[in-house]
Parts: structure tokens; sequence; C-alpha cells
């Protein structure tokens, strides 16, 4: 029973350090291209970037 226990408590703390990394690097990403410019400068360079996307929204969010 306390394996049980032991072992959905680790992946439950796996699963948020990973969910805290991925915010942390997108966030990383929208302190070096914080202005609408930047970031359109991104995206006719790479459409498809992820990342460029995602910060254009937050953007345009707030």
């Amino acid at each position: 029973m306390h394996s049980i226990i032991i072992s959905i408590s680790v992946a439950l703390l796996l699963s948020l350090s990973s969910i805290g990394q991925e915010v942390y690097h997108y966030n990383a990403i929208a302190q070096d291209a914080d202005t609408e410019a930047d970031l359109m400068q991104l995206l006719d360079a790479n459409p498809d970037d992820e990342k460029a996307n995602y910060n254009l929204a937050i953007l345009h969010y707030n």
C-alpha cells in the first residue's frame, strides 16, 4: 500500500517539474523577444515556430 502511494507521489512530482520547466522555457524565450516586432520577425523566418506563436498570443492577450 505504501509503495503505491509513494509511486503515485513520485509520478506527480515528476510531471509537475516537467510542466514547470516548460513554462520557464517559454518565459525565457519571451524575455528574449518581448516586442511584437521581434516576434513578427521570428515568425517571418519560421512561420511554424511554436514559441514565437505562443509569445505573440500572450502579448496580444495582455
